[in-house]
């Protein structure tokens, strides 16, 4: 009789078979993952750009039907010698489709008015970078014209800002398009394709450095961050590792009072001819400021 040695045994992987197909994998999943995530980091970018030209239309379209350019902001004396705002993003309410949210908007009584909560609270899709890490993200109002009308009160953020003045290595302030008085497109004289007026700086209520999330805030940190409130900012310049200025670092070295964004190597920036580009943080200072001033009368070389 003939012996079946193999009898009984079924085929399979050996233990060292099993652990190569296992390693093998585990560097498959180390190549694609960051092909993936770049993949979706370019989706998002491509959505941020799109927000950014949708904002930049509804300001031209502003313009079409109103003549004149929506104002940086609008002071509202609601007791003697206390201001609130409504900020620039609420105005353009009806040209972004937000017509159900201009709705519940009282523009009489400001931003920061208990009748205002409902709308102030609402996170507008296309106010906001979906590169920006967390979701649904509100900070505790400050109103630096006076007293908060609601105490306590909070609003949803946004990750565009409109560009009031920059500031130069020495501190000092170069006037943007919203801080040109009653700006129409008639003053800018570097030409609108030549002239940013809204920038991308991502992240509030969190504060952010290059080094990345920070445990606490400055205390004017909250001054400026709420969509319906005062988001006309003066750009500042910062030391490299964003904690003082003036400084060198024109982007990403802070998110408090200069471009930062969550997207490798620079940020979105909104031009007055409705154009969208990518900036990169490498940009030299003079070069972006000039970018950023209206009236500079430079002659910009391609960047």
């Amino acid at each position: 009789m003939r012996l079946r040695l193999n009898a009984g045994r079924r085929p399979g992987f050996t233990l060292i078979e099993l652990l190569v197909v296992i390693a093998v994998i585990g560097v498959l999943i180390a190549l694609l993952l960051p092909a993936v995530q770049a993949a979706r980091e370019a989706a998002r970018r491509v959505q941020c750009t799109n927000n950014l030209k949708q904002l930049g239309l509804a300001l031209h379209n502003y313009e079409s039907a109103l003549g004149a350019v929506a104002p940086g902001r609008i002071l509202i004396e609601y007791a003697p010698g206390q201001y609130t705002v409504n900020g620039v993003l609420t105005m353009v309410m009806p040209f972004i489709e937000e017509a159900n949210l201009e709705g519940a908007y009282n523009y009489d009584v400001g931003y920061d008015h208990l009748s205002n909560q409902t709308a102030t609270t609402t996170q507008v899709a296309s106010y906001v970078c979906p590169s920006t890490p967390e979701g649904t993200r509100s900070l505790e109002m400050v109103n630096i014209f006076g007293a908060l009308q609601t105490p306590g009160g909070r609003a949803a953020v946004t990750d565009y800002y409109a560009v009031r003045n920059l500031r130069n290595g020495a501190g000092e302030p170069v006037v943007g398009f919203f801080g040109l008085p009653n700006p129409t497109f008639q003053q800018v004289r570097d030409g609108l394709s030549n002239t940013f007026w809204f920038i991308e700086m991502g992240g509030k209520p969190t504060f952010y450095l290059r080094s990345g999330a920070q445990p606490t805030a400055p205390l004017d940190f909250n001054w400026y961050g709420p969509w319906a409130g005062n988001n006309g900012l003066a750009l500042n310049t910062y030391t490299a590792d964003g904690r003082l200025r003036p400084g060198p670092c024109t982007m990403n070295c802070s998110n408090e009072f200069q471009p930062y964004a969550f997207h490798p190597g620079g940020a979105n920036f909104s031009f007055a001819d409705g154009s969208v580009r990518f900036i990169k943080e490498t940009i030299q200072p003079d070069l972006f400021r000039a970018l950023g001033s209206p009236l500079g009368g430079e002659v910009v070389d391609a960047f």
